[in-house]
């Protein structure tokens, strides 16, 4: 097994070992839960994401779908709006959902 050294801030002198795959799967992980900007890749059709909004700090979940003229976009998942009124910059997958361990 590969294993890699990492010095702790601010114990210079300190230092662990991790596995190189433990650290993968870290990344992994990172990369999935990253924010990805509407401008470099939208969503596949009638997923259910997390997005994030211009200006302001909230988040909502929102499907990405069609309307009933054709246009893409992102629509609130609840049923009390039918679309947002500010603009969405960015969105994420939504995490897995819980399961209790079998």
């Amino acid at each position: 097994m590969l294993m890699r050294k990492i010095k702790l801030f601010p114990f210079p002198h300190v230092e662990i070992r991790i596995s190189v795959s433990d650290e993968m799967e870290r990344m992994k992980g990172e990369k999935r839960q990253r924010w990805i900007p509407v401008d470099e890749r939208l969503p596949e059709l009638g997923s259910l994401v997390l997005v994030a909004f211009e200006r302001t700090s909230k988040v909502d979940i929102a499907e990405y779908d069609k309307d009933w003229k054709g246009d893409e976009g992102f629509r609130p998942a609840d049923i009390e709006r039918d679309e947002y009124t500010i603009e969405v910059i960015a969105w994420k997958p939504l995490p897995e959902i819980y399961r209790e361990d079998e």
